[in-house]
């Protein structure tokens, strides 16, 4: 594997395993780590590798475990420790004379992908290094994949905070892309934005992102994730509005119901009757049926009183009366007269 495709692998699993949009768990740490409380001394620059990788898949380690960040030795504080150390030794071989180019630009990545690390658990400390760094990339490899990927990390930062509108971010998503048009990381940073926006219940959102994605790296390997992910998207979305469609259509088949046993009326106070459908006992004996009537106002209020109904009850009307104070006192007085006798008058 690549050097390239292993620091595009580290950038997926950061996104995947970070914290959630805006979390921190700053407030946990009993005290701050910083750049002074670590040590690297100087060495070859593959030995400084070395300490670089190690501290690296440390850190990925421990965000792949941050639901226990908070017992024994998977704590805020060792993931700061170890991203200051790989990151000071990345510093180191940069610096090294005797560092080769391949050498420098792995450094580079391996930084990128520790201050991306540290920075989702520690921003004070890990954020403006993280900014320092990629404006020095942008400033001396403007085009390079390396750069893509240290761009896409401070970018997905940026997708996670909670205040920033996608107003904002569509932007700087589609200046990445037209930045970096064959970074890998570009799919990666559309697809992890919509299921954002679709945690937070904006779907038009997220087709909208999902659309801007693939119209820019459709071709690429990325797309292919891009692509699922929006059609299903698209097949949820239409699903629903079939749901939808078939809910609306069998409620107003209901009302057209309601409305045809009122006799078509709108108007006026209604007295509803409604009792329990129980089944007599299988070898006699007593038994007892709920019952209720109620003086409703308007057609709506008795559509409303019926779909609240159990599915054991039926119902009937009893009376309509005229929509004024006389035709209210006589709706009153023949539900009362129907509780008073526990049954509906004859028809």
């Amino acid at each position: 594997m690549s050097r390239r495709h292993f620091a595009i692998i580290l950038f997926m699993t950061c996104i995947g395993l970070g914290c959630g949009q805006g979390d921190s768990l700053e407030a946990r740490r009993p005290e701050r780590v910083t750049e002074r409380d670590v040590y690297v001394a100087d060495a070859q620059p593959d030995e400084l590798a070395a300490v670089m990788e190690k501290a690296t898949a440390e850190v990925v380690r421990c965000v792949e475990q941050k639901d226990s960040l908070s017992s024994g030795s998977l704590s805020v504080e060792r993931i700061a420790r170890q991203a200051f150390t790989g990151a000071i030794a990345a510093d180191k071989i940069l610096a090294h004379p005797d560092a080769t180019s391949e050498q420098k630009q792995h450094a580079n990545q391996m930084k990128t992908m520790v201050l991306f690390a540290g920075a989702q658990y520690d921003e004070w400390a890990f954020l403006p290094r993280l900014q320092k760094h990629v404006e020095t990339l942008r400033r001396e490899q403007p085009k390079a994949d390396t750069t893509g990927l240290a761009v896409a990390c401070l970018l997905e930062l940026r997708c996670r905070a909670r205040d920033v509108p996608k107003q904002e971010i569509f932007p700087l998503l589609a200046d990445f892309a037209k930045s970096f048009p064959d970074n890998p990381a570009g799919a990666k940073l559309f697809a992890s934005y919509a299921e954002k926006l679709l945690a937070s219940g904006d779907t038009d959102g997220a087709a909208e992102c999902y659309r801007q994605g693939l119209a820019a790296y459709a071709d690429q390997p990325g797309g292919e994730l891009l692509r699922g992910q929006s059609d299903r998207l698209e097949s949820a979305l239409a699903h629903r509005a079939a749901e939808r469609a078939r809910n609306e259509d069998a409620e107003q088949a209901f009302v057209a119901r309601v409305l045809q046993r009122l006799g078509g009326q709108q108007d006026g106070y209604f007295v509803v009757y409604a009792e329990e459908n129980a089944r007599p006992p299988r070898h006699g004996g007593m038994y007892f049926v709920r019952f209720e009537c109620e003086v409703l106002h308007g057609a709506g209020a008795v559509v409303n009183y019926v779909r609240a109904l159990p599915d054991n009850w039926s119902w009937q009307l009893v009376g309509r009366f005229s929509d004024d104070e006389a035709g209210h006192l006589a709706a009153r007085d023949l539900c009362q007269d129907v509780l008073k006798k526990k049954r509906p008058p004859k028809k």
